[in-house]
């Protein structure tokens, strides 16, 4: 037999690497970013990966829209339906074909919301995987 003794402290320290990625990353065809820049320019941006920390797009033509470091505006929007609107999205990478962004200040209210929407993706994406294998 086997003697704990669990009135001891333990204590745990992780020496690798943490990674980048936050939490799951999601895409759907009807899933729709409407960024607004500081001069008021809006773009409808269709992002390649979203989830409830940020998103990443494919670069547009316009190439002073984006800068590095400035925080913009943005309304998610999923099959024609407002999910949050006019939340900050600091632009954290701008390359010659991706920006990203991370959706900072985020109430609770609006974190839970983003957060239902993944997951309301990310059920749908195993429902059509389950269907294709059914077939």
């Amino acid at each position: 037999m086997i003697d704990l003794n669990l009135t001891e402290d333990i204590s745990l320290v992780f020496k690798g690497k943490i990674g980048k990625r936050r939490c799951v990353r999601v895409f759907h065809e009807s899933l729709f970013l409407i960024i607004e820049n500081l001069k008021g320019k809006k773009l409808k941006l269709r992002p390649k990966d979203f989830n409830t920390y940020g998103a990443a797009f494919y670069r547009q033509k316009d190439e002073d829209f984006f800068v590095k470091g400035e925080v913009l505006k943005c309304t998610v929007i999923f099959k024609g339906k407002v999910v949050v609107k006019d939340i900050d999205a600091k632009i954290v990478r701008v390359t010659p074909e991706i920006v990203a962004c991370e959706f900072v200040n985020l109430s609770r209210k609006n974190e839970y919301k983003l957060d239902e929407l993944v997951l309301k993706i990310q059920k749908e994406q195993i429902s059509k995987i389950k269907q294709k294998k059914d077939k």
